[in-house]
């Protein structure tokens, strides 16, 4: 079993959801805010004396309206996934901008060899993203579940997202695809 070992260099903010990117590093939200920082291992490649550096922040949405945060995209509890080519996923938000139940839809794609982000769109047919669940399937496509689906729906329970051409597709269970067959003529 390993052991818990305090950094070296503390984080100077408070940090949130952290993700391991493709190159070792670790990429950290930092809490109610749009900025993220990298844990960059030392030369013999230990975090434990590793340092931070920051990293872009995520662009602002003008769909999100003030009284959400808004344009300010800083969110809480949202979906996020490292993607195969080492690009990140960020969609949702279920508090932005530390407003308690905003759950906005903004989506985003980091990419760490620019240090820049891209706003892309949301899932088609979500009113909301929020704290969706999320995961990165084996062919590297990412699925997104709809916090708002109710069976019998005519939104999709979910959507998957084709990180080459960021396009979205909905996404049925077998039940539902089932039922959508037999309803067609």
């Amino acid at each position: 079993m390993g052991t818990w070992q305090a950094l070296v260099n503390q984080p100077t903010f408070n940090a949130d959801t952290m993700l391991m990117l493709t190159d070792g590093t670790v990429m950290c939200h930092e809490l109610d805010s749009p900025n993220w920082h990298r844990l960059n291992p030392d030369s013999s490649g230990s975090y434990v004396n590793g340092f931070w550096s920051p990293l872009s922040p995520l662009l602002p949405d003008p769909d999100i309206p003030p009284s959400l945060g808004g344009p300010t995209y800083a969110p809480l509890y949202f979906a996020s996934a490292v993607l195969a080519d080492g690009r990140v996923f960020v969609s949702g938000g279920e508090v932005n901008a530390g407003h308690k139940d905003a759950d906005v839809t903004s989506t985003q794609i980091y990419d760490p060899v620019s240090d820049s982000w891209r706003a892309i769109f949301p899932p088609p047919g979500f009113d909301q993203v929020g704290d969706a669940p999320s995961c990165v399937l084996a062919d590297g496509r990412v699925l997104i579940g709809n916090i708002n689906y109710v069976a019998g729906d005519t939104l999709p329970p979910a959507a998957i997202l084709d990180p080459r051409t960021l396009n979205w597709r909905p996404a049925f269970g077998k039940a539902e695809a089932l039922r959508r067959t037999r309803a067609t003529p």
